[in-house]
């Protein structure tokens, strides 16, 4: 993101939500005390890990709705491309 895409979103408001966006993930993930496996089956960390969740949720809807319109990109799947 930083290195394709924030460029190209220089004084757009939607640059500084995905930032926020960010942020605020990384700053949930830094909550989550224990490995992941073991995070799922404790009450606590299982509330932070959803809310890791929903955060990367909003992030990709952020990538692949608005900033894809905003840079006038086209998602889709191509069954040609190799992978």
């Amino acid at each position: 993101y930083n290195t394709a895409f924030a460029p190209e979103l220089v004084d757009d408001p939607l640059k500084k939500m995905i930032e926020s966006a960010f942020q605020n993930a990384v700053m949930t993930l830094a909550k989550i005390k224990m490995p992941l496996s073991v995070a799922v089956g404790n009450v606590d960390q299982r509330a932070i890990l959803e809310q890791l969740r929903t955060e990367l949720l909003h992030i990709k809807q952020l990538a692949t709705r608005d900033m894809a319109i905003q840079l006038g990109l086209s998602l889709g799947f191509n069954s040609l491309d190799g992978d």
